[in-house]
């Protein structure tokens, strides 16, 4: 029940492209590959090895943490990159998604003078939740 028209839904009036009783191939984006994926009814989140979250699926109440209001369209049938001022300067490790909300896992990012490349310093923490 978690692929609710994944990569070919139209819209509220599409009743052909509503469910799957197969299993669907995810098409990601260019040069994304996911490390870890969390699903709930209707709704998936997957995180990538350099921290970035994408979400997909239904998102009813805001559980994938994309920003949609309630004029827009509530499924998202691809993958979608997640924004957020919480995530800036953090990499997440893991992610828990339940009807409604989303809890990342996540750690902070410091950059090192003599490389300039990212590197993770302190433990994991819990840095926000969305509802």
């Amino acid at each position: 029940d978690n692929a609710l028209g994944i990569g070919t839904w139209e819209g509220n009036q599409d009743d052909q492209h509503w469910r799957y009783d197969t299993l669907q191939r995810i098409t990601l984006p260019e040069n994304v590959r996911a490390a870890g994926i969390d699903a709930t009814l209707g709704a998936s989140i997957f995180w990538t090895d350099d921290g970035n979250v994408y979400g997909f699926g239904c998102d009813t109440v805001g559980q994938l943490g994309l920003g949609i209001k309630d004029d827009d369209e509530k499924v998202v049938p691809t993958p979608r990159k997640i924004h957020s001022a919480h995530l800036d300067n953090f990499r997440v490790i893991s992610v828990s998604l339940a009807d409604n909300h989303a809890l990342f896992l996540a750690e902070p990012n410091v950059t090192d003078a003599s490389t300039s490349l990212p590197q993770v310093a302190a433990a994991p923490a819990l840095i926000n939740t969305y509802c």
